[in-house]
């Protein structure tokens, strides 16, 4: 029963290391990179608010985080 509270826990953190890396890498590629803030609760806006490339980076960005998992699933999950 221990064994299968640690393995509960640690899936948990893991998860949610998972989610926090997720949320980090869209704010530093659209936000950073883009300069595009979605509407939305989670970022406290009623409109979008974009760069001052506009929306062509929009795409850019995207796939380039496309080419980047892509080239991870490859490397080190081939069986994915």
């Amino acid at each position: 029963m221990l064994e299968s509270a640690l393995l509960g826990v640690a899936g948990a953190f893991s998860a949610q290391v998972f989610v926090w890396m997720l949320h980090l890498c869209g704010r530093s590629f659209l936000i950073g990179l883009a300069g595009y803030e979605p509407p939305g609760a989670e970022f406290g806006r009623a409109h979008a608010v974009f760069g001052p490339h506009g929306l062509w980076l929009v795409p850019v960005v995207t796939t380039l985080g496309g080419l980047i998992s892509g080239f991870v699933v490859y490397r080190f999950t081939p069986e994915a």
